[in-house]
């Protein structure tokens, strides 16, 4: 999933597969994969100090730095309204706008049920400095739990003013519920969300991408699979149920923009491009 997103302006970890040996015994596949702290930030973001960060997750929880910051931009959120065109531009001032709606339409299109408190974010020491969002940790996603889960409407889940302790208490649905009160903001996600579902999220560049995926486990998974005595029909319905979610979660997802928003009716638009242009 976050490997779809390597041309989005979010941080994502870096993974690729390996074989495990110890003691001379195999044991299977594991995933080398980026750990989420101050030299990963280091990494991924240019002329950042690794020791003059805030890294938060979950509900303000500190990892590294100070957390003031954090909470004196959702003390601003909770006091004014973003109706209001100089406190939606006033809030650019405290995170990366762009960055967080990027944020939230990956885990509402993947159906991350474990999105809510499963957080990282972070900012640079500096008087510029902005909130950004780190993607992590999605495995719940694309019907990892529930074979149909392309119906469930995880724009209604992740903006949920009341939801419970767990998955996607208030305080987790309250920078998107609180932005989605902009008009420029809300114009915004409606749009990009529309073009992802056209491009990144088309549902035959997904597939494309879950084979590739496939195949680069394939060489090694039927060894692996009777190293732990697993079942390779189970690896492959799996398999087949994220492209099935791949194909049905972008019809299901317009309509869940349409019931939230009412945005228009949707239209097709056939283009016929000639020599020397694209769209």
């Amino acid at each position: 999933m976050t490997s779809l997103l390597e041309d989005w302006d979010i941080e994502t970890q870096a993974f690729r597969p390996s074989q495990v040996y110890i003691n001379g015994t195999y044991w299977g596949i594991y995933n080398i994969r980026e750990k989420v702290n101050r030299f990963f930030i280091q990494d991924h973001a240019q002329d950042i100090d690794r020791d003059s960060i805030d890294l938060l997750e979950h509900y303000a929880i500190r990892k590294r730095g100070h957390r003031y910051h954090y909470r004196e931009m959702l003390d601003f959120l909770d006091r004014y309204d973003l109706d209001l065109s100089s406190n939606y531009e006033h809030l650019h001032e405290y995170m990366e706008v762009d960055n967080f709606m990027q944020h939230q339409i990956a885990q509402i299109y993947f159906d991350n049920r474990d999105a809510g408190g499963n957080i990282k974010y972070w900012r640079p020491q500096t008087a510029e400095g902005k909130w950004r969002w780190i993607l992590y940790d999605t495995d719940w996603g694309f019907s990892l739990q529930q074979e149909d889960a392309y119906v469930n409407n995880s724009l209604a889940f992740h903006t949920e003013p009341n939801g419970p302790n767990w998955p996607n208490p208030p305080w987790s649905t309250f920078l998107l519920r609180k932005l989605l009160t902009n008009n420029d903001f809300k114009e915004a996600f409606i749009l990009k969300f529309s073009d992802y579902l056209n491009t990144i999220f088309e549902s035959q560049n997904v597939v494309n991408h879950i084979n590739a995926n496939k195949e680069l486990l394939k060489p090694e998974i039927k060894r692996h699979i009777k190293n732990w005595r697993l079942d390779y029909k189970n690896w492959q319905k799996h398999h087949e149920r994220m492209k099935e979610f791949a194909r049905q979660r972008p019809d299901y997802m317009r309509n869940f923009i349409q019931e939230m928003f009412v945005p228009g009716d949707l239209v097709s638009v056939k283009v016929e491009i000639g020599n020397g242009g694209y769209i």
